[in-house]
């Protein structure tokens, strides 16, 4: 039965980088000397998606899993399961604010909502792919056959190991994290401190 995985939002961590200027625009040029991985972010939302192993399953008869003569087939399909997500947010923090008139204050604080905002919707960009990998692993159903039942699960939950390798293993699930990022960005989804205003 499908919906048998489920996608669970984990931990949420808040940091942030000081940044310092007397007005917007040394504040902007501090702001892009950020410790970030990439040069062109000014705020970060890195999720990291923990697929987590699948270790008891619905076994069903299966008569078209049967290999040959005195052999006997499954199928089997995950009987529960989690797909965690955790968060880091990384946010800019203005050491002081003393220096900025009025206008600028109420500027930075614009850009600072904006731009938590836009690193809360990266955090549900990933939660989707965590939904997406929990809907596909509750519909993954291998097949087995084997001189006994006992033998037919095995060979069908080797095949199942074998398919969540591939689709899961190594880098295969932060490759789809960074494309729902990185697509999310392509939308143009940018924003940037007017630093025009005094």
């Amino acid at each position: 039965m499908a919906g048998k995985v489920k996608a669970v939002k984990g931990s949420v961590r808040k940091k942030g980088f000081s940044v310092s200027g007397k007005n917007l625009k040394e504040i902007w040029d501090d702001l892009k000397r950020n410790p970030l991985k990439s040069s062109d972010a000014v705020g970060a939302a890195d999720t990291l998606i923990d697929v987590g192993a699948i270790k008891d399953f619905d076994v069903e008869d299966d008569e078209y899993a049967v290999e040959k003569d005195g052999h006997v087939g499954v199928a089997i399909t995950p009987k529960k399961g989690e797909v965690t997500m955790t968060t880091t947010i990384t946010l800019p923090e203005l050491k002081s604010d003393k220096d900025l008139s009025d206008k600028a204050k109420k500027e930075w604080a614009r850009f600072l909502k904006e731009l938590s905002r836009h690193e809360d919707e990266h955090v549900a960009k990933a939660f989707e792919v965590a939904e997406e990998i929990a809907d596909e692993l509750s519909n993954l159903r291998t097949q087995g056959s084997g001189k006994d039942k006992k033998a037919a699960q095995l060979a069908a939950e080797k095949a199942f190991a074998e398919q969540y390798k591939k689709w899961y293993g190594g880098s295969e699930v932060q490759k789809r994290v960074k494309k729902a990022h990185d697509d999310f960005d392509g939308r143009g989804n940018t924003f940037k401190l007017d630093t025009s205003i005094e």
